[in-house]
């Protein structure tokens, strides 16, 4: 077979690049020609003619690898078997019944498989047949393959153990090996586990001591250095505590550890973590187990600058800084800038920071993890494809360095021989051309690499930059360092508009000096020194400088620790002005913030529900939901969905008031849009409820999910939910026989506990079911029957004043459309004009005696409010239904309907809406108060500033004034048509 030129690569790397690799080149043609001629000598004639199809390519190996050269004089037969096409060739001697009771032999056997793998990968690699990550792949089945081997025969070798199956000890391979990338002459990094409670050993025995035992045996029978060479050199130091802890851990232990003190570098390491010996499904519960360590649930920026430690650490070890343009001789191919190390860094880091959030990124080879992130968006396509190419490039080098003398051997040799022999290796006829190709690969790895960084980088300079508009000059003379403030300290935080400035100068030393839990740590302190200036700078545009840093303090003396708030801060400096205006303008907002810190994901990520210019659909949001349980929760987990669905509930609700508080979202589409997700989270659950139910249904041709509808009423029903809105449901279901009401009955109840209880990330939403029919006293789940008959002969005006909010809101569509059509039947219905009025002025009676307004800021309460403008569409509903048709379902829209009807005038029903739309203003953003209704004096003046624009005016003192306008307005019309 000819050899071609070399390898073809572009001039520099970009969204284009095609990288492909040719065979070898001769470097030592008189070693090659010596080595293929032995081979004819000593192989028969029908071997001989199997490769000599491939002799230049065998001489041209044999000629630049001595280690190759070595192993085909000695076993000859070996190179015959490289060119053989079937796959698996020497795997079926690993899992063959050729095993014996030898040690000695048994290792035997396994080196020598070992060298027919090496040399046939290796053969098949230069020769261009096999490209490089698919002989690293190859070179991985055959290690977790002989690491299986081992540790069977290490288990059945030792007395104490039961049976020819392993039970209850598993091997992980991590790094390479776990990410099926093993390099050619890699050592393996293993972990090795045991369970005490599933080891299968006679009695008596000591778990630790028989489990250390075997992993001592099965670690000698792969790395013992014996006449016929080793298997792998094998490196445990990734178990937990390795100065502490013995060669084989148990999976009690090693939980414990990674729950409480497990670090950065060991989640990257997990992330490629796989079992590949001994009882698989052991490693897959274990690692199952410490998901949570590996993926954090909240954005993870804080391991951004522990990877950048390492990084920094690793290139000071090697000698080999972060600045300077390394060439190719003397270039640490992985651990060197630009080399494999940082590729991997870049795809692992991205994983871990998004990886809790989205299972697409949870995979362990590094082309596929870029493939994955920029199919999620989080890295350019065109850097995807570039480290794509530069990645098996490396990779490329990296191998043929090995397979010179079988050495764990990184770095290129420098004088212009060992250059040479790897040019010839690598395909290329001239150092030159491997050096461009090399230096073009250096290149686009540090420029995505130090990308990643450059956040890190920047902050480190933020003192010295305009802090969100404050002079410079200013913000630079900040000092909090001394043991004292300085005057010009207290000048420049004067001159930003901070009152006290000496409190203010106390209150950052009290954060700098570590007095606060969320400052206890060098790395917080650290991170936070960084942010200070845009803090200040920030602040310092607030309404009030010095109410917004108490505010802030507040909400950091809540924090158990601030290293993952500070590092998100540092990455994502928009978000700290926002956080700032959502800790001024709102103490409910601000309180959740501290109370479930990963809510603050949802001021960063691109949401669903944070679209400024459509209102999303409730489909929309319950896919969402589902998606985010995902499809593999087993039938009756109804804890994973109740804690996944109160997690992202949580941040969806969240970022819509996020969304009011900052104006992108009125008052009105707010109140839609919290309608929406409570509407999508029924939805989303009841499938989930019903699998966790016995049988699935009452019977098998009666699920519950096909034959239960559930209504909304009140703000759920209107479509106006707040952000503390509670739900008013009402469950029907219309079985196909009749003894199947207490079987709904459990489902209902079952529904409503998933609902209200509470859990870590609050509670989904409170019940309120006083609406059903027969009210406290009615059964939780009511059959459409009796549905029915209640409202046809037994209800009560009130009750027919509420169906007018009354919605189908989640359940059966078949059912749920016969419901709206019964519902508007009942409003129908023709009714006494002045028995409905009458009706209706009790009720109003009956409600300010019970629930009299707290304030005049109580809007649905007060007299000439909400509830009066509602009471007053409602009684019209009721009463003219009949004649007009039904109005449609929103308030605003029914004071048109009856303005165009006459029953109105047009001025009142203009007028009616003016104060319908405050009401509702005041009403959304009080939800975001420290109560139900909103307190100039309690709320602070940012909250009280953002519901006089809302109300068209500047102050709060103008707003009373204009409700106090609206309410004698509002009466007026009131006491006109349903009387006084």
């Amino acid at each position: 077979m000819t050899a071609s030129s070399g390898p073809s690569f572009p001039e520099a790397f970009g969204p284009a690049l095609a990288w492909r690799a040719g065979p070898c080149l001769p470097f030592d043609r008189e070693l090659g020609q010596q080595t293929v001629e032995a081979l004819r000598t000593r192989l028969s004639v029908e071997d001989w003619q199997g490769i000599a199809p491939y002799t230049d390519e065998i001489a041209n190996a044999a000629g630049a690898a001595p280690y190759l050269r070595r192993l085909m004089a000695r076993k000859p037969a070996l190179v015959v078997d490289a060119f053989l096409p079937q796959d698996d060739h020497g795997l079926s001697t690993l899992t063959g019944p050729c095993w014996t009771s030898d040690g000695a032999a048994n290792a035997r056997a396994l080196r020598q498989a070992k060298d027919r793998w090496a040399l046939r990968t290796a053969l098949r690699d230069l020769a261009g047949l096999t490209p490089v990550m698919t002989a690293a792949a190859s070179l991985s089945r055959f290690a977790c393959a002989a690491i299986d081997t081992a540790l069977t025969l290490a288990w059945r070798a030792h007395r104490h153990t039961l049976g020819d199956q392993v039970r209850g000890l598993t091997v992980l391979a991590m790094g390479k090996l776990g990410a099926s990338e093993l390099n050619y002459s890699s050592d393996v990094d293993l972990i090795v586990l045991y369970d005490p409670e599933k080891l299968t050993l006679v009695d008596g025995a000591d778990a630790k001591s028989i489990c250390v035992g075997i992993t001592r045996v099965f670690l000698a029978l792969l790395s013992d250095q014996t006449a016929d060479g080793y298997v792998f050199r094998t490196d445990l130091r990734l178990r937990p505590d390795p100065g502490v802890t013995a060669v084989a851990v148990s999976v009690g232990v090693a939980e414990h550890y990674y729950e409480g003190y497990g670090q950065t570098w060991e989640r990257l390491a997990f992330i490629k973590a796989r079992p590949v010996g001994g009882d698989k499904a052991l490693g897959q519960s274990f690692l199952k187990a410490i998901q949570p360590f590996i993926w954090r649930r909240n954005l993870d920026y804080a391991a951004v600058e522990d990877v950048h430690q390492i990084r920094e650490k690793i290139m000071r070890t090697h000698g080999q800084g972060l600045d300077g343009d390394p060439g190719l001789a003397g270039h640490n191919v992985k651990l060197g800038v630009g080399g494999i190390r940082e590729i991997e860094f870049f795809a692992q880091t991205h994983q871990i920071i998004a990886g809790g959030k989205d299972p697409d990124l949870r995979v362990r080879d590094t082309l596929r993890a870029l493939t994955q992130l920029a199919a999620a968006g989080l890295i350019p396509a065109p850097t995807a494809t570039a480290l794509s190419a530069a990645y098996p490039f490396m990779r490329f080098v990296e191998h043929r360095l090995q397979m010179i003398n079988d050495e764990q051997c990184h770095t290129v040799g420098t004088d212009q021989v060992a250059l040479e022999q790897l040019a010839a290796l690598c395909g290329f006829e001239e150092v030159s051309a491997l050096e461009k190709v090399h230096a073009s690969a250096i290149t686009m790895t540090r420029t995505a690499y130090d990308g990643l960084f450059s956040v890190t980088q920047s902050l480190i300079r933020s003192a010295k930059r305009e802090a969100v508009g404050a002079d410079q000059n200013t913000i630079s003379s900040l000092d909090f360092v001394g043991p004292a403030p300085g005057s010009e300290t207290l000048s420049a935080l004067a001159a930003l508009g901070f009152e006290q400035p000496a409190e203010v100068d106390r209150i950052i030393r009290q954060w700098m000096r570590g007095d606060l839990p969320a400052t206890r740590v060098d790395q917080a302190r650290r991170l936070l020194r960084n942010l200070i200036p845009d803090i200040l700078g920030t602040m310092a545009h607030a309404p009030d400088p010095y109410q917004t840093l108490l505010a802030f303090d507040r909400f950091l003396a809540t924090l158990p620790a601030g290293v993952q708030l500070f590092s998100m801060l540092n990455h994502h400096e928009p978000v700290l002005k926002k956080l700032m205006m959502l800790l001024t303008a709102s103490p409910r907002l601000a309180t959740d913030l501290s109370r479930y810190r990963h809510i603050i994901e949802s001021l960063i990520e691109n949401n669903p529900f944070s679209d400024n210019h459509h209102l999303v659909s409730t489909a929309t949001m319950a896919r969402y939901l589902t998606e985010a349980i995902g499809d593999d929760v087993p039938d009756g987990d109804l804890e994973t969905v109740m804690y996944t669905l109160a997690r992202h509930v949580g941040e969806v609700r969240f970022g819509i008031a996020a969304d009011l508080v900052g104006g992108s979202l009125t008052p009105a589409e707010a109140g839609l849009r919290f309608t929406r997700v409570a509407r999508a989270c029924l939805e989303t659950l009841m499938p989930f409820v019903t699998a966790a139910m016995p049988g699935a249904g009452v019977s098998e041709d009666d699920p519950y999910t096909e034959r239960l509808a559930v209504l909304g009423f009140g703000r759920l029903g209107a479509g106006r939910m707040s952000f503390q809105s509670d739900l008013d449901l009402v469950f029907v279901f219309d079985p196909q026989k009749e003894t199947g009401n207490a079987a709904y009955a459990r489902f209902v109840r079952k529904m409503i506990t998933v609902l209200t209880t509470p859990m870590r990330d609050g509670v989904l939403y409170p019940v309120d079911m006083q609406l059903r029919p027969s009210g406290r006293a009615g059964p939780v789940a009511t059959s459409l029957n009796a549905f029915h008959q209640y409202y046809d002969h037994d209800a009560w005006v009130w009750e027919f004043m509420a169906l007018t909010k009354a919605r189908v809101v989640a359940g059966a569509k078949p059912l749920g459309a016969h419901l709206t059509e019964r519902i508007q039947k009942i409003l129908r219905q023709p009714r006494d004009g002045a028995e409905v009025a009458s009706a209706v002025r009790d009720m109003r009676r009956r409600l300010c005696t019970a629930r009299p307004a707290i304030s005049v800021w109580d809007r649905k309460l007060v007299a000439g409010g909400q509830t009066d403008i509602e009471f007053l569409t409602q009684c019209l509903t009721l009463t003219h239904a009949n004649t007009l048709g039904l109005p449609p379902s929103d308030v605003p829209a029914q004071l048109v309907f009856f303005a165009d009807e006459g029953v109105l005038t047009s001025n009142e029903a203009a007028k009616l809406a003016d104060c319908y739309g405050r009401n509702e203003a005041i009403m959304q953003y009080g939800r975001l108060g420290n109560g139900e209704v909103f307190s100039p004096i309690a709320d602070g003046p940012v909250l009280g500033d953002l519901i006089a624009k809302a109300c068209g005016v500047r102050t709060v003192a103008e707003t009373e004034r204009v409700l106090e306008d609206d309410a004698a307005f509002v009466k007026s019309v009131f006491t006109q048509i349903v009387g006084g």
